[in-house]
């Protein structure tokens, strides 16, 4: 079975944790030399990740649903695939990975705008726009608003080119 096979297997749970940990094995060696088919596989999960990130999103019920229509997941998790998904516009230039990443962070927004506390974030499970008690976990919070954060600077920066000289290059010019 192939590489791509597996993964749509898992989608979206493992796929959108699993970016995460892809854009940290590119950091981790970024001053190594790429190996020969990293980038292919890694935009191989972000294609993944853009097709999933542009689902209407539902509730986080529990793991087991598979309703390959719409997208379900801890929003947590899917910050992780934004910030892929950022680094990955920023390898090709290639729109589909920011479009991807503003579609999901609008979406987060909307829902952030009927949060109590106020500006508070929404995390597709737990305390849910205009509840005022229930559990709300900050760290989750947090990387929500990461990946927010990590589409709003590449709307608001013009994209510079990267030196391909060097396979991190992207990161210094970011």
């Amino acid at each position: 079975m192939s590489l791509t096979a597996r993964v749509t297997d898992l989608l979206p749970s493992v796929l959108l944790t699993s970016l995460f940990w892809c854009a940290a094995a590119a950091l981790a060696v970024a001053d190594e030399p790429e190996p020969a088919n990293f980038k292919a596989q890694f935009l191989t999960f972000c294609d993944l990740a853009a097709v999933e990130l542009n689902k209407e999103i539902t509730p986080f019920g529990d793991r087991n649903n598979a309703d390959p229509a719409t997208h379900h997941m801890p929003f947590f998790e899917d910050a992780h695939a934004a910030r892929a998904l950022a680094v990955a516009y920023d390898m090709t230039g290639n729109r589909k990975y920011l479009d991807a990443c503003k579609q999901w962070s609008d979406q987060v927004v909307a829902y952030q705008t009927r949060m109590i506390p106020q500006g508070a974030y929404y995390m597709n499970h737990s305390r849910a726009p205009g509840q005022d008690h229930g559990q709300w976990t900050v760290a989750d919070s947090g990387c929500v608003g990461m990946g927010v954060l990590a589409t709003a600077v590449r709307l608001m920066i013009p994209r510079i080119e990267p030196d391909t000289s060097s396979p991190s290059s992207h990161l210094r010019n970011s």
